[in-house]
Formats: C-alpha cells, structure tokens, sequence
C-alpha cells in the first residue's frame, strides 16, 4: 500500500469522525431546544389553567350556595309537603277502610277478623288472575291470521316478532314471538341451537301480514305476468325486512285473509325505528296505495311526501320519470277488463316464458270476442 493512499485513508477516518461529533451535537441541540420550548409551552398552559380556574372558582361556589338555598328553602319544604299529603291520605283510607269494615261486619252479624280475610282473599285472588293473565299473554302465540279476532283489530293490537318469509313486494309473514317464548329463543340461540326451529317458519305458524297503506308492483303468479320493477321491490323487501325484528299494527283484514297492519321495523342501539310501507315507497318501489280501502293509521303525509321525494329522485320503479309508469291498481284492473291491455304494461321478459305470453294473448283475444 503507498504512502498516498494512507494518508487518503486517514483522511477519510478524520471526516468521518468530524461528521459525527457534528450530528450529535446538532441533535443535542435540537433536544435542547425542544424541550425549553416544551418546558415554555407546559409552563405557559399551567399558567392560563391556573387563571382559568381562579376565574370559574367564584362563580361555582355561586351556583353552589345557589343550589343548596334552593333545595333548603323549595325542594325539601315541597317534598315535605308531599310527604304529610301522601300520609294524611294513607291515614285516611285506612280509616275509611276500619268504618268500612266495622259496618259490614255490624250489617252482617259477622266478625272484624272474618271481613279483612274475605278482602285479603279477594285481593289475593285478583293478583292471581292478573298474573296468570299476564303470564299467559307473555307466552301465547298468535299462530295466523286466523286467530286475530275482530275485537284485536278494533283496539289495533300490537304483536311483536320476526319477519321470516317475503312472499311479494308488499306482504311478509311474521312469526309472532311473546316476551318468554322470545326469552327462550335467546336461550337457545345461547347454546347454539336454531333460535327459530324450521317448523314454526311454515305458513300454518306465521301470520300472513300486508304492509297497509302502500302497493308495491304486481310479481308473476297464477298465470298472471308480472310488473317491471316487481322483483326489484321484492329482493328490497327481502334484504329490508326478512330475518328482522318487527313490530305490527292490525288495522283491518283483506279480501284474502291477510292482515292489513303498519309495520315498524324494531329499533336497536344503532338504528331508529322505521315505518317498512314508508322506507319502501321512499326507496321507490311502491306507491301510495289509493283504493277505497286503504288505512294509513295517520301516515298519509308521510307517504304521499316519500312518494314525492322517489320521484324527484328517479329511484326504483321512477327510474325513467313518471311518465309511462302503471301503478299496481291500474295493472290489475287491465288485466281482468282485457288481457290485450296488459301487453303495453308488461315486457316480454318479464312472462314466464313466451308460451305464456301467447297464451295470454289468446285468453285476450277471446274475452274481446266474448265482449
């Protein structure tokens, strides 16, 4: 190795060193000028703390004192009162109830002792009704549509349960579930069993319950084509409301046995309760249904208002505007005055396959002859 390229190795070392002597005293540097400016800063909010809380300390103990001459010369004067009231009026009765009791038992030639046991008994009686009532309401069932009574839809009863079937795009089935049949649904569901046993979900257990207010777009069935737009509301219906927690209002029964109810879907920590009729017309696969039977249970405005609102919107079946849109009532009028109607509302698609179409065609055809 040359003299040269020692000296140049040397060199190096010595920069080398000098670089890092330099970065560690810039860091020092900088560590001591961060932490005086956070020594300031901390100094600085202690300080504006402090004057804060001389500032506040006045005036809480004010609201304080505040606080405590009211509660001593209003609340506790006023809860007193209350008190004597509620011990003048116990003392009362109880009086009342001894001269009660005193002319029975002198009208009847009975004992004292024999009156209070006769109303102990009644009392305990009552008690035992109202709890095996009670407890009954909390554990039947309402199987179907069949078991609401008339007397349940003129005092608009309420049944809780669990929407397990959409069968169109306004009608579900609900499995109604008491406060301790759905205690032990809970329980099962715990050990890892069904919640719903598979049985319960078959249409002998379920009622059968129509959204009120509200029509949703004709599906295909019995030979009958469907809408466009029907099984778009259908599958909404079903991702909306099927499997869920609801609540129902009956309001009426159809001329198919279903119960006409409003339906809520039930609230939880992070959702509020919602109106299914009103959320289906706002996300546009429904109107506002106009027959002569139609019951809103005072929902109207908010109908006619989601309606308007799906619209402007052009959601769902106001894709296209409102121009050329058949409501379900007219679609279902066409169809039973003259199936050569239904052919200008209802794609080819949308039959069940073109054999269908064609028949409809001829049935058309001779309902026009028979006409």
């Amino acid at each position: 190795m040359s003299r040269s390229d020692l000296v140049d190795k040397a060199a190096l070392h010595r920069l080398t060193r000098r670089m890092d002597e330099m970065t560690e005293t810039i860091l020092r540097d900088h560590a001591k000028n961060a932490s005086r400016t956070f020594g300031h800063a901390r100094k600085a909010a202690v300080h504006q703390w402090d004057a804060l809380a001389h500032t506040l300390a006045p005036r809480m103990n004010a609201a304080t004192k505040h606080m405590q001459t009211t509660w001593s010369k209003t609340c506790i004067p006023a809860i007193n009162a209350a008190s004597r009231r509620v011990q003048a009026t116990v003392k009362s009765s109880a009086e009342r109830a001894d001269a009660h009791r005193k002319r029975l038992a002198k009208e009847y030639g009975v004992s004292e002792d024999f009156i209070r046991g006769l109303v102990v008994g009644l009392a305990a009686t009552t008690f035992v009704f109202a709890g095996a009532s009670l407890f009954e309401r909390s554990l039947t069932r309402v199987r179907a549509a069949g078991d609401i009574t008339n007397k349940m839809i003129d005092r608009n009863d309420t049944f809780i349960g669990t929407a397990v079937k959409v069968g169109d795009g306004d009608n579900f089935r609900l499995l109604h579930e008491p406060p301790l049949r759905r205690l032990a649904s809970t329980v099962r569901g715990m050990f890892g069993a069904e919640k719903i046993p598979k049985h319960l979900t078959k249409g002998e257990n379920t009622i059968h319950v129509r959204l009120a207010g509200v029509d949703a777009p004709e599906c295909a069935h019995f030979g009958r084509p469907g809408q466009p737009h029907a099984k778009d509301a259908h599958k909404w219906l079903i991702d909306f409301l099927e499997g869920k927690r609801v609540k129902i209002q009956v309001l009426r029964k159809d001329q198919y046995g279903r119960v006409v109810a409003s339906v809520t879907e039930m609230p939880s920590w992070f959702r509020r309760a919602r109106d299914v009729s009103e959320e289906l017309v706002r996300a546009g696969y429904a109107v506002v249904y106009r027959g002569k039977e139609a019951v809103y249970n005072g929902a109207l405005t908010r109908y006619e208002a989601a309606e308007r609102a799906a619209q402007a919107a052009r959601r769902g079946m106001w894709i296209n505007g409102t121009a050329g849109v058949v409501g379900p009532q007219e679609f279902k009028r066409a169809f039973k005055s003259n199936l050569k109607n239904v052919a200008q509302y209802v794609p080819k698609d949308n039959f069940v396959d073109q054999g269908m179409a064609l028949g409809a065609k001829f049935v058309g055809w001779g309902l026009a002859i028979g006409n």
